[in-house]
């Protein structure tokens, strides 16, 4: 009896939830946008385009401009191979061979690489060297807070 009154009162719970808008359930995974996922990984709102990302938008949320390193954002313009050539792109730097001058970047709605994996809430995310040197091009940039 006990148990039954527990559950009901359970079901009575998750209903009043769902009234109000609140999912007990998790919210499910999508295929995200490279700025969506950079704006879910650092709880950020209000995102341009990632060709504008260096254009006083992460300044604005606190970022500062850095040399190429592990853990910082990147961000490509339009004319950087690899990156969209009308949208830029950005990501996060998961490796920097200093001597190549060549990045690997984890980001979302990256064409090639690793295989797809879920993270901060985009189901379409994976780890993509790109074949190009970074040093010595105004293209590119990398920031961090």
């Amino acid at each position: 009896m006990k148990a039954r009154l527990l559950a009901m009162l359970f079901v009575l719970f998750c209903m009043s939830l769902m009234i109000v808008g609140v999912s007990p359930v998790k919210a499910a995974t999508s295929s995200c946008q490279c700025t969506k996922y950079l704006a879910n990984r650092y709880s950020i709102s209000g995102y341009p385009n990632a060709k504008e990302w260096n254009d006083g938008y992460l300044q604005r949320k606190g970022f500062s401009k850095v040399g190429v390193r592990s853990g910082a954002i990147v961000v490509m313009e339009t004319s950087f191979p690899g990156s969209n050539t009308s949208f830029g792109h950005v990501g996060v730097v998961e490796s920097y061979n200093a001597i190549t001058g060549k990045i690997s970047v984890r980001g979302a709605n990256q064409s090639s690489g690793s295989s797809l994996f879920t993270e901060n809430n985009c189901s379409n995310v994976r780890i993509t060297s790109f074949g190009t040197s970074v040093k010595n091009r105004t293209d590119i940039s990398f920031w961090s807070r």
